[in-house]
């Protein structure tokens, strides 16, 4: 009698001990994986609460988790749609970027204009030409800086408009706006100036022989010397 009383009681105990290992072996797991995880976190990973720590630390969606098939479809076509996300921004920055630099390009800076009557000089007639003539179409729009009070803004523009007239003869011609902008770049004159001086600074272009000629005659003289000492 005393057996079958020892099994009905170690039963429930051997259960228990069962089911405590096993919830012990998951939550070991769960702590085992949460410690292994390297950052960034999982796909499909949702932020949570834990001994008054947010996991993970960054944002995160909160809620019921992500389905496994949603996991699967996340880690299956890594790294899209991501990644035209970021072609996109990458594109406009570059647009941009671009856009900014042909409306410097084909901008008519103050260099470009006399300092007392504000109309255009010969350079500016040269840089004018090159955007009607040689930018590409879609890049053929002159912008003028503005000046430091309007009446002579608009005698900047007015001369542009002419001078735009003279070189499309009878064409079409490309739309001039007036632009408030800070000065890029210096004066033809200065340029001009900095490129004749270079050139007339520039040494010639000869080997100087003078330390070669002495060293040959300084060898030829050893080598009679010698030998005229092996002939005697």
């Amino acid at each position: 009698m005393l057996l079958p009383k020892l099994r009905r009681g170690f039963v429930p105990m051997i259960c228990l001990a069962a089911v405590s290992t096993l919830t012990a072996g998951e939550k070991w797991g769960k702590f085992k994986r949460a410690w292994s995880t390297p950052y960034p976190v999982a796909e499909g990973s949702r932020m949570h609460e834990h001994h008054g720590k947010q996991w993970p630390p960054f944002a995160r969606p909160v809620g019921e988790p992500e389905p496994y098939v949603h996991r699967y479809h996340s880690v299956h076509y890594w790294p899209y749609p991501y990644q035209d996300e970021d072609r996109s921004v990458l594109r406009n920055a570059l647009t941009q970027q671009t856009q900014a630099g042909w409306m410097a390009a084909t901008t008519l800076f103050d260099q470009y204009f006399d300092s007392e009557t504000n109309e255009l000089s010969q350079a500016g007639r040269v840089h004018l030409r090159w955007i009607m003539q040689y930018a590409p179409p879609s890049r053929r729009s002159a912008y003028v800086a503005a000046a430091d009070t309007p009446a002579h803004s608009q005698i900047r523009l007015a001369s542009v408009q002419s001078e735009a007239a003279v070189i499309a003869a009878g064409g079409q011609i490309p739309s001039i706006t007036l632009r408030t902008c800070q000065s890029v770049g210096t004066s033809a004159e200065m340029v001009d100036r900095v490129h004749r001086s270079y050139i007339e600074s520039t040494p010639t272009p000869r080997i100087p022989l003078t330390g070669a000629a002495s060293g040959s005659a300084q060898g030829g003289g050893s080598g009679s010397g010698s030998g005229s000492s092996s002939g005697n």
